[in-house]
């Protein structure tokens, strides 16, 4: 297979993603492409299925943007892990996450350039599935990564973030291996019957606005308050220093 697939077919690339942010479970990702488009999603069906038989289904919306009971202030469980799309003709990223304000999650929509990650292309190729793959490296936010793509299939795509080589990007990890995008299945998909879909939230923010507002000791203050101007006058409950903030470091992005 080569060249960018055209007509009325897209791509759709399926990896095996494990994460350390998931516990290093091995969880179904899809990335589409069609048109200079596409979309990358990871779901966690297990997640799905706890949420929906521990609150049902009208509950699920609700309970899984509200913090934990618990005082925790991590992001609350949510099945779809990460949704990523990207406009190539606009050169911009749309990635879904969620901001703490106001004693509870929001959904949002993180808006980035797409010339973010400089790759170093190597002279060392291997054997993946059926496609001979060429080695890159790239350090971005936090992690080092070692990638494979196939020069054949001339599609400037990858999962997550993961893009701009001079081919399909079939497979990335990083050196501690927190992060494992592995290569699946490559098939075609009629792009009528599913096509790409964005991220769609009521808060939009540039990825410099959600770096302030997703700083481990910012969000520890906003719970704090937010405990705080619940309890009655006079009573305090914690102190922000007194909580961990190390839930931040095992996500894709360790710094922005």
């Amino acid at each position: 297979m080569s060249g960018k697939l055209l007509g009325q077919e897209g791509l759709k690339l399926n990896y095996t993603a494990i994460l350390e942010s998931e516990n290093y479970i091995e969880l179904e990702a899809v990335l589409y492409f069609e048109d200079g488009e596409s979309l990358f999603y990871i779901r966690n069906m297990e997640t799905a299925n706890s949420i929906k038989s521990e609150y049902g289904e009208e509950e699920m919306n609700s309970i899984k943007h509200r913090p934990d009971p618990l005082l925790s202030f991590s992001p609350p469980r949510d099945s779809l892990i990460h949704q990523v799309y990207i406009d190539r003709d606009n050169e911009i990223i749309k990635s879904r996450r969620t901001i703490f304000k106001g004693g509870k999650y929001h959904p949002c929509v993180v808006i980035e350039p797409t010339n973010s990650i400089n790759w170093e292309i190597t002279n060392k190729s291997r054997e993946i599935g059926s496609y001979t793959a060429i080695k890159a490296k790239s350090a971005f936010r936090g992690r080092y990564y070692t990638a494979w793509f196939v020069p054949d299939i001339d599609i400037n795509a990858g999962p997550w973030k993961f893009h701009g080589l001079p081919g399909l990007i079939i497979e990335v990890t990083d050196e501690e291996k927190g992060v494992q995008f592995l290569f699946s299945k490559l098939e075609n998909f009629d792009i009528g019957k599913k096509p790409i879909s964005r991220p769609d939230e009521s808060i939009v923010l540039t990825i410099n606005e959600f770096a302030v507002l997703n700083d481990p000791e910012r969000i520890a203050q906003e719970f704090v308050n937010w405990i705080s101007n619940e309890l009655p006058s006079g009573v305090n409950l914690l102190n922000s220093n007194a909580i961990s903030t190390s839930f931040s470091i095992t996500g894709i992005e360790r710094e922005y």
